[in-house]
């Protein structure tokens, strides 16, 4: 059995992960992030989180995806923090975290306030099917913005 998936619920998720990673890193400087390992992955893990849900609503909803500036490199800065953890600069999450990241849940917010704009994007939340995710999901190109190297 397929489990529903409606783009409201995957926009409330990027929220709160967004909302953690400012929560995680309020008043504390960028040699204090650098110098602290747990924080770093509190922060990397929340944006992974952020990334496989905007993956998840370009499967769902393209058109919604397309409202949010620079989803598709979100989604490619997730899947370095991913497969590439090891070549991971904290000073690079460090300023996606502290200046793109107000972008994102502004864009998030403008639409979660306007639910009738989410439903008319795409499939509405009555036909979504959620879909488990392959190989071939995984974004090509390495030119972005978000990148953490």
């Amino acid at each position: 059995m397929t489990r529903r998936r409606d783009p409201r619920i995957l926009l409330r998720d990027i929220e709160m992960a967004a909302n953690r990673i400012e929560g995680y890193i309020g008043g504390v400087d960028l040699a204090t992030y650098v110098a602290d390992s747990g924080l770093q992955d509190q922060v990397e893990r929340n944006f992974i989180t952020i990334g496989e849900a905007l993956n998840q609503l370009d499967r769902i909803s393209p058109e919604l995806l397309e409202r949010i500036p620079d989803a598709t490199d979100i989604i490619g800065f997730r899947n370095r923090l991913v497969h590439a953890y090891d070549r991971i600069s904290a000073k690079i999450v460090w300023s996606v975290a502290v200046d793109d990241l107000p972008g994102l849940r502004q864009a998030v917010r403008s639409l979660l306030d306007k639910p009738g704009r989410i439903s008319e994007f795409g499939k509405t939340a009555s036909t979504i099917r959620e879909t488990p995710p392959s190989a071939s999901d995984e974004p090509a190109g390495n030119n972005n913005s978000f990148d953490p190297f």
